[in-house]
């Protein structure tokens, strides 16, 4: 099995969420009382002052006035580094053609 290691340093405590933005939630009384569950993957629902109202991606359920100290954002580069790092070649039938029509549309410099 392949450990997924996410690089999430550098998050400040009090940073900036958009609407939408990908993020990662540690319920920290769960975590601290060992309860499973305790680390989701959200989508920022809306942010007031320093609290904010997530949507757990897997369930669909709310989580509401969540402490913006307990969650991290997700990079893009995270999420689409199978894409970005996917070989173009014929040996790999399994690569999804979207994805290698991506890539090739990139790769190009743009004509001004």
């Amino acid at each position: 099995m392949t450990d997924i290691v996410i690089d999430l340093t550098g998050g400040a405590s009090r940073q900036g969420f958009a609407r939408d933005d990908f993020v990662l939630y540690r319920d920290p009384i769960k975590w601290l009382n060992g309860v499973t569950g305790h680390t989701r993957v959200c989508r920022v629902g809306s942010s007031a002052d320093s609290l904010l109202v997530l949507i757990d991606i897997a369930s669909g359920a709310r989580v509401t006035g969540v402490d913006r100290q307990y969650v991290r954002p997700i990079p893009a580069a995270y999420i689409m580094r199978d894409v970005d790092m996917a070989p173009l070649s014929a040996d790999y039938p399994d690569l999804a053609p979207a994805a290698v029509a991506w890539l090739e549309q990139n790769a190009k410099p743009e004509v001004a």
